[in-house]
């Protein structure tokens, strides 16, 4: 097959959220089982072509819409994308094309229908704002509506997440939605280190969707119960705000007891998740959870909260604990039975481990999307 993969980053191009980490997975693997793949990134500046190993990566300028921009955000992208599309579709004959379903990236393609579009759901406008608890702002409103019309346009939509699937399927009115999990390459060996240090190991933005505020709220209660924990926090912090909340707010903390690494690169990342003790999340709100299964890879035992599509994958007292969400005192909780019962951690963590390589790996789903595009293609 000839596959094109939309996305709005790829980690060999910028820094890569949630959906380039994704593509970038699914485009290697599925390049390595023979098919011709290709990656077409909107960017505001100066458009190239390259490669990453056979992947073929277009980066294509896109732009706004002057004044109406503010209030249809992200229409004047979908119009530049459809177009880049068109362009690259005359000259490779795709056989079919993946759009995130963020911004609603493909609604202008789907609508014209020149090549079979399949709108991947990712974390939603609707749900990261119902996850700040407000209502949604002019521009959010009309990308709310751009995102639910690129996936009802869609010749196919598939999402990797049975929680995910429900939700979006009734907030967007789909009478079919396909799922497949996300897979990460898994380690080739087996072994399982069980790290040096009593430490927590936490990744994601700071911010409230991610329980920022949850998660600070329990660093001090565990760091009174174990003093010698530790607390490794990745991932952005804007203008330090919460390293400066948490260090005004409990002076009496060491620094080197929390320190928040900001934005790590892919070596460093892989070495936390060796070198740790425990992978948690506070996060209120995921579509998934990659970072958790990143975590099962290395046979750590995970916390996170009982709600959206993390129980799909803590089964918990098997892999993990699982705890309420907006909850630091359960959340400390949790983390301290952990940290206290090092034969705990490895039990959780090789069951963690043996789930994930079933369900989670980058070749079972490279086999699913396969089997999926095929069907898309013929039906």
């Amino acid at each position: 097959m000839k596959i094109c993969f939309v996305s709005d980053s790829y980690p060999r191009v910028d820094r890569s959220g949630g959906i380039g980490v994704y593509t970038r997975t699914a485009a290697q693997t599925l390049a390595a089982r023979r098919h011709e793949v290709h990656v077409l990134l909107g960017k505001r500046q100066k458009g190239y072509d390259t490669n990453d190993g056979s992947v073929q990566v277009h980066v294509r300028l896109v732009r706004w819409i002057p004044i109406l921009g503010r209030w249809l955000d992200g229409l004047g992208e979908s119009f530049c994308l459809a177009w880049a599309l068109f362009r690259l579709h005359r000259r490779y004959r795709f056989d079919v094309v993946e759009f995130p379903n963020w911004e609603g990236y493909g609604l202008v393609a789907a609508f014209f229908h020149f090549v079979p579009v399949v709108v991947r759901l990712h974390t939603s406008m609707i749900e990261s704002v119902a996850a700040l608890n407000r209502l949604p702002k002019i521009n959010e409103r009309y990308m709310i509506w751009q995102e639910k019309m690129s996936a009802r346009l869609a010749k196919a939509v598939v999402t990797h997440s049975d929680s995910h699937r429900k939700s979006l399927q009734a907030k967007y009115g789909l009478k079919s939605v396909e799922m497949i999990p996300h897979g990460i390459e898994w380690p080739k060996d087996d072994s399982h280190p069980s790290g040096n240090s009593l430490a927590v190991l936490c990744v994601g933005a700071m911010n409230p969707r991610k329980g920022a505020d949850t998660l600070l709220a329990a660093i001090p209660i565990v760091l009174r119960q174990i003093p010698e924990a530790e607390f490794w926090l990745v991932g952005s912090d804007a203008d330090h705000a919460m390293e400066k909340k948490l260090r005004e707010m409990h002076p009496e903390i060491n620094t080197g007891r929390v320190k928040f690494l900001g934005r790590v690169e892919d070596k460093e990342l892989s070495n936390l998740y060796a070198d740790c003790a425990v992978y948690a999340s506070a996060s209120v709100y995921e579509s998934f959870g990659l970072t958790f299964v990143e975590a099962m890879a290395r046979a750590k035992p995970v916390v996170g909260c009982s709600v959206s599509a993390m129980p799909e994958l803590i089964s918990h007292e098997e892999n993990g604990l699982l705890v309420p969400p907006n909850d630091p005192v359960h959340f400390a909780e949790a983390l301290v039975r952990l940290l206290s019962d090092r034969v705990l951690r490895i039990q959780f963590g090789l069951t963690g481990y043996e789930k994930g390589k079933t369900n989670y790996s980058s070749e079972r789903m490279a086999k699913d999307i396969e089997c999926f595009f095929q069907k898309v293609i013929t039906t």
